[in-house]
């Protein structure tokens, strides 16, 4: 009945599949798939419960249902920020309607794309690069 070379799969499949052990061991079938069907770690479940933590912080804990879906849904499958253009996206927030009571339409000049920005990778800078970006100085004044 069964090989050294069958796949443990395959005999299950056979099982599932024959009317006379369908038939007598119905239950114990049914145990056997819900087995089958178990992940063997909870890794892929822990890692959506720190990427929901994330998402939902303090700061953003009164997301609604729907948005914190959709957040969550861009976390997980979003591609990562080096490939991301916001460039539709951006300007379709400009040109789809009015955001705020009693205004006009948006007056914004033509902004600078992605292309016409130099982008920096942040990983290739040390803590030192960004210290003397951010207030201005060399560090040669002592």
């Amino acid at each position: 009945m069964m090989s050294p070379k069958e796949h443990y799969l395959d005999i299950w499949r056979r099982m599932f599949v024959n009317a006379n052990v369908k038939s007598e061991c119905k239950n114990v079938l049914h145990i056997i798939e819900i087995l089958l069907c178990t992940p063997f770690t909870n890794a892929k479940v822990e890692r959506g419960f720190s990427r929901m933590a994330r998402v939902k912080s303090d700061f953003r804990s009164q997301l609604s249902r729907g948005r914190l879906a959709a957040c969550f849904r861009i976390s997980e499958e979003g591609r990562p920020i080096n490939e991301f253009k916001p460039d539709a996206a951006i300007d379709l927030w400009y040109s789809e309607k009015v955001r705020r009571l009693g205004s006009s339409k948006h007056k914004y000049t033509k902004r600078k794309t992605t292309k016409d920005c130099q982008i920096t990778d942040l990983s290739s800078l040390s803590i030192s690069d960004l210290e003397s970006e951010s207030d201005g100085s060399d560090n040669d004044k002592d």
